[in-house]
């Protein structure tokens, strides 16, 4: 698979069949990744050069921008799976039938809080439901057509391995701390585990290659400056704290960085 994109206007992405010489074209179709076994090929699909300039010209805002979609074929053949407004997707690199596609937030996902506040008088409603950066993540097997939802995600991973597929959850509340939930995606048993559940801040989730460890640093801090200790699960078992300010090969006064 190809694309071929000129410098004004919209591209045109083509798929190739080697075996035959057949030859596919999808307009504005963009980052083509097959699965492992070449039984499906992801990619997305540009909002046309024409409505991206008129948007921009009415000043939209980001949330009211046009996206991206998504669309996943089949192979061989021409069935198609669609997925409208997705921020990005990822196909495992070996082994794995499984990928995952992290959705756009609906566009009227604050207008509806903010509806709800002023029914209810209660502005609990918005800080449980409005505040939340997370959007929800898809996790998706096109061969048998079985799929998995997961709201309120910020970060996810796909293992290149293809065993798992490990995401960080905030938990609406109506409390000021956010709370977040660590899970990973079995791929060969095709359910989720919880790895991790606590308040305060969770990011940069990462696997090693098989997929079978998840890292992640985690803090308790509500500061803006905050001190993240790095989180280990092994084989799906609970994560555990394997290296904070108080580990002897850390330097005192030194932390985990974030970056």
């Amino acid at each position: 698979a190809f694309t071929v994109n000129p410098q004004e206007g919209d591209g045109w992405l083509y798929i190739a069949d080697i075996r035959n010489g057949l030859k596919d074209s999808v307009a504005r179709g963009g980052s083509p990744r097959f699965s492992p076994g070449s039984d499906f090929v992801a990619y997305t699909i540009a909002p046309a050069a024409s409505e991206t300039r008129q948007a921009k010209r009415k000043k939209l805002k980001e949330d009211m921008m046009p996206k991206q979609d998504l669309e996943i074929r089949k192979l061989p053949g021409n069935e198609i799976t669609t997925a409208k407004r997705i921020k990005s997707f990822s196909v495992a690199e070996e082994i794995s039938s499984w990928m995952a596609y992290h959705m756009e937030k609906p566009i009227l996902a604050k207008e509806s809080a903010d509806s709800a506040k002023t029914a209810n008088g209660n502005s609990d409603v918005k800080k449980s439901k409005n505040n939340l950066k997370g959007s929800e993540l898809v996790v998706y097997n096109p061969l048998s057509n079985t799929s998995f939802n997961f709201p309120d995600v910020t970060e996810y991973v796909v293992a290149k391995g293809g065993n798992s597929i490990s995401f960080i959850q905030e938990l609406p509340d109506t409390s000021l701390i956010t709370g977040f939930r660590v899970s990973s995606f079995d791929c060969s048993k095709g359910i989720p585990v919880t790895l991790f559940e606590g308040r305060g801040s969770v990011i940069k989730i990462t696997t090693d290659k098989p997929g079978f460890q998840t890292s992640f640093l985690y803090s308790a801090d509500t500061s803006k400056t905050k001190v993240y200790t790095l989180f280990l699960s092994r084989s799906y078992a609970p994560s555990v704290s394997i290296v904070d300010t108080v580990n002897r090969s850390m330097p005192r006064g030194w932390s985990v960085s974030e970056n």
